[in-house]
């Protein structure tokens, strides 16, 4: 870990291009292949949309175990093998004619996601920069921000060009390519003496329990603390609910938007304005980060939905 040293910003950026293909291939390309997969393989939209949703499940449960392996200084192999498993299961995507395939491949997918997103790739950071963590997570979001503005009308001229079974095996050339090559090249191999050792819990001494007395557990402390307080309840609740409003939202805007009459190149041209619109959105919310309050922005940004 680095503390008090110049930026590395060849890292950050190099991590920052990976999380464009990841974001852009295995998130926001999704929505552009329900119309060409049901036209071909007469799947409805929910039953496409559901091996979706199973993907996003999957990629929560990941977080656990990706979290702790990452904790434990093994950053590059994760991230490089969530990498290797998306460009498998989207070759075996690319050739998919059965239902249930379909269904286990997205629940592959999912835990590829939770080993290449972003919260690996903070995690990641956070280890690499130290106290410098903070610069390198933001510019992280601000270039991942325009993954949907990349790989949207990519996907769909690699679709209109190679069809939606060619484009996926174009998609698994590009995280081959740029996202297996970054994180097994550029995120250090951590050695045991690296990995910071769990934390231990020391004891606070106390007057000894009188005889037949049972002693009364001190304060939870750590995890435990925290899973106690309603307020950290309260915010997965947010985040659960915002998450599923922003995924139906990017899964379904272009299909909606088709069905309502508009041209599908008009549709994926307001797709792409979600990435300018985020980084738009955390470039302003760094500007005045000091004069607002993190509750004054969490409570304005879960408003501006309703």
């Amino acid at each position: 870990m680095e503390t008090g040293k110049a930026m590395p910003w060849g890292f950050v950026a190099a991590m920052s291009a990976a999380q464009v293909v990841s974001w852009g291939s295995l998130f926001y390309a999704f929505a552009l292949f329900l119309e060409p997969m049901s036209r071909e393989l007469g799947w409805t939209k929910p039953e496409l949309t559901a091996a979706y949703s199973a993907g996003l499940v999957a990629w929560g449960l990941g977080a656990f175990p990706v979290g702790r392996a990452i904790d434990r200084g093994h950053g590059r192999a994760v991230m490089t093998l969530g990498s290797c498993l998306a460009v498998l299961l989207l070759l075996a995507w690319s050739q998919v004619s059965h239902y249930g395939l379909f269904l286990a491949l997205w629940v592959g997918l999912g835990f590829a996601m939770s080993a290449t997103l972003y919260e690996p790739g903070f995690a990641v950071l956070a280890r690499r920069l130290g106290t410098g963590a903070r610069r390198g997570i933001t510019a992280m979001t601000l270039v991942g921000g325009f993954a949907s503005t990349v790989f949207i009308p990519l996907t769909h001229l690699l679709i209109e060009q190679l069809g939606w079974r060619g484009a996926l095996v174009a998609l698994a050339g590009l995280n081959a390519l740029i996202g297996i090559a970054i994180h097994a090249m550029i995120i250090p191999r951590e050695t045991p003496s690296q990995a910071p050792a769990s934390p231990t819990v020391t004891a606070v001494p106390g007057p000894p329990a009188s005889p037949g007395v049972t002693a009364v557990p001190g304060p939870p402390s750590g995890v435990r603390r925290v899973l106690a307080l309603p307020a950290f309840w309260g915010f997965v609740a947010v985040a659960v609910i915002h998450g599923a409003i922003f995924t139906g939202f990017s899964v379904h805007l272009i299909p909606l938007l088709v069905e309502r009459g508009s041209s599908l190149d008009g549709a994926v041209l307001a797709f792409t304005l979600i990435g300018p619109a985020q980084v738009a959105a955390r470039i302003g919310i760094a500007a005045t980060e000091r004069f607002v309050s993190v509750r004054m922005i969490g409570l304005l940004t879960t408003l501006i939905p309703v």
